[in-house]
């Protein structure tokens, strides 16, 4: 009979719980606790034994299993799938009966109270308001070389002028620039924003205005960045906004970046500047705008 070594193709990794053979059928797992047994598995049945082991360790009982600790946070599965298919599969192997519908109820239950617990704020990791004189620091601290110093920086200013939320910046597009209005005997411009995606609702809008000069080079001159991102990203200007139908497609993203791409660069130049790692996220914008004004 064929040996676990040789039924995995003899590759071997050493983990701190004991040998494993990996190949792209089946992983066989040999544990410290127990050497003169072998568990074999197809890939897919190794994933449901990390998640039934998972949910051992959060009832205190996993240690007789062979898989390091797992956090929740870390595993690619919904609560409901995870927790709920794993305790109901459990129940069977350990009763050999299928799950009774009162402790399926239960279970329901109990997971829906964790989910509206995850969804209360926890004011102890909240973050702190991003300040207009904390971005003029990290602004400040982007060399001007960087490629992507006019994107982020007018993606900056305009979520700290507005309170806009990633989710809504990334939404906004050419034809959200409705009026642009240059006041008299000044090259100080009034540019109206329509914002989109108000808090993750797509039927909620609101209209904004932001002022500045195209001209004036000031760190947290908005219009000025603004000017200098469709100049680089669209050969626009704010200047000739009166003839933009002509030249491209209005529908087109004014960043073209989802919000991922524009939370994680936000936190980077900020630690880069010198504030602790993690310190902001881009909600920081929404409570900084609001802070700032007062």
């Amino acid at each position: 009979m064929p040996t676990a070594h040789e039924k995995s193709g003899g590759k071997e990794v050493e983990t701190k719980h004991g040998e494993t053979w990996w190949n792209p059928q089946v992983v066989v797992i040999t544990t410290h606790s127990d050497p003169d047994r072998t568990y074999i598995h197809t890939h897919e049945e190794l994933g449901q034994l990390r998640r039934r082991t998972m949910v051992l360790q959060l009832l205190g009982v996993a240690a007789i299993l062979p898989e390091p600790p797992l956090d929740l946070n870390q595993v690619g599965h919904s609560l409901k799938k995870t927790v709920r298919g794993a305790l109901l599969t459990l129940n069977s192997i350990h009763t050999g009966q299928p799950t009774p519908r009162a402790m399926y109820e239960t279970i329901k239950a109990a997971i829906k109270l964790v989910k509206a617990w995850k969804k209360t704020p926890d004011p102890s990791c909240a973050k702190p308001p991003c300040l207009i004189s904390d971005l003029t620091i990290i602004l400040q601290h982007i060399p001007d070389t960087y490629p992507k110093k006019v994107s982020e920086a007018s993606l900056f200013l305009f979520s700290i002028c507005c309170g806009a939320r990633a989710s809504t910046c990334a939404e906004v597009r050419l034809a959200d620039i409705l009026r642009i209005i240059c006041l008299p005997d000044s090259d100080v411009l009034l540019v109206t924003f329509r914002l989109r995606n108000m808090k993750g609702s797509s039927s909620t809008t609101m209209n904004v205005t932001m002022e500045g000069s195209p001209f004036d080079k000031e760190t947290v001159n908005v219009i000025y960045w603004l000017d200098l991102h469709l100049r680089s990203s669209f050969g626009l200007s704010l200047i000739t906004f009166e003839s933009w139908g002509t030249i491209i497609d209005l529908e087109t993203r004014l960043w073209m970046r989802g919000t991922d791409a524009m939370r994680t660069p936000f936190q980077k130049r900020a630690f880069q500047a010198g504030f602790p790692i993690n310190h902001f996220g881009f909600h920081s914008f929404s409570s900084g705008f609001i802070s700032s004004a007062i």
